[in-house]
């Protein structure tokens, strides 16, 4: 069995076993991730990150480092002001008609800003091109 530890900027200590040896960024990754550190997608942080080994020799525990990263933490969840933030900026790319449109049809059912989000970006995404289609249409008619 293996032993690591993580040592996080803010000194807090994140351990973990494993059956074989992993790489050591994702044992940063996974270090960060238990801390429950989150950051702000708009300035996010990144965290200083020592992983090392620990072993045991005569009844003393080594410590070896094996490296030293910087991982950026989850982002935290959105709240409201962030919500509407992004939808406006994702909003500036199609018509202001189609505005009310997406971002009504865009709101998940589970009241998750990111799944809304996510929505919005499918539906920009498939209207942009129809858009454009219907703009050239319309030349056509001229």
């Amino acid at each position: 069995m293996f032993h690591y530890v993580s040592k996080l900027g803010n000194g807090q200590d994140i351990y973990e076993d494993s059956q074989s040896s992993l790489d050591t960024r994702k044992i940063a990754e996974n270090a960060v991730l238990n801390s429950k550190i989150t950051t702000n997608r708009f300035n996010p942080i990144t965290i200083s990150v020592e992983v090392s080994e620990l072993t045991i020799k005569l009844g003393a525990v080594e410590k070896r480092v094996l490296t030293k990263v910087n991982i950026t933490p989850p982002y935290a969840p959105l709240t409201q002001n962030d919500y509407i933030s992004i939808l406006e900026k994702e909003l500036e790319s199609i018509p202001k008609e189609f505005h009310d449109c997406v971002a009504k049809t865009a709101w998940a059912d589970n009241g998750s800003y990111e799944e809304s989000l996510s929505n919005v970006r499918k539906i920009i995404g498939y209207l942009i091109p129809a858009i454009a289609d219907f703009r050239k249409y319309l030349f056509t008619l001229e």
